[in-house]
């Protein structure tokens, strides 16, 4: 079964770009809202929906790990956005990440479901504890997203599960080096190593 053709990836690019642009006007409108750039917002969201298009299509991803992989690009624009610029990753879309990442694991893995809660109490239980012991080093929004993002990962096996914060770490460290900052946000790299591992 086929849930994406060649054809069809410039209607999911043209998808994405409507769903980043209605994710932007969700945003404005919760309390304490945040800017999000139509330009980043829309395109960014479009440019990651036509690239898992593109890796279904090339056979890389199975076509049932399609609406896990759209879905954590979903999430993943917004908040790399929200964290690079305010430094905080926004409730509201961390919290809807948990229903709508948790449905399309269970819909890749169907019978995986308990390994799903489970990585994801892991992941999300681990950070939070390195949260409360280093505060200044992992944000709270960072223990939040990583219970998320440790769904899918959980769908995929716990060979994932265990490489995720080692590949965030050093995706964080990466950047850390080539901006000479002593100071960088870790969602971007949370976020770029789940969809990695979900993906490849």
């Amino acid at each position: 079964m086929e849930l994406v053709r060649s054809a069809d990836l410039p209607v999911l690019a043209l998808l994405g770009w409507f769903v980043g642009q209605a994710v932007r006007g969700l945003l404005a409108r919760v309390p304490r809202g945040l800017d999000c750039p139509g330009r980043w917002c829309g395109w960014g969201t479009a440019a990651l929906w036509s690239l898992t298009g593109a890796l279904a299509v090339t056979g890389v991803l199975p076509w049932r790990w399609v609406p896990a992989a759209l879905a954590l690009a979903l999430f993943a624009v917004p908040l790399v956005l929200a964290d690079v610029r305010a430094g905080r990753l926004p409730d509201p879309l961390t919290f809807a990440a948990y229903p709508v990442l948790g449905a399309t694991a269970v819909f890749a893995e169907p019978q995986a479901w308990q390994r799903i809660a489970a990585a994801g109490l892991l992941l999300g239980g681990t950070h939070l504890l390195a949260h409360r012991l280093a505060p200044r080093s992992l944000g709270a929004g960072d223990a939040k997203l990583a219970g998320a993002l440790g769904l899918p990962l959980g769908a995929h096996g716990w060979l994932a599960v265990l490489v995720f914060a080692p590949l965030a770490a050093a995706l964080s460290l990466a950047v850390a080096l080539g901006t000479r900052s002593r100071t960088v946000p870790h969602g971007p790299g949370m976020l770029a190593s789940g969809w990695l591992l979900v993906t490849l």
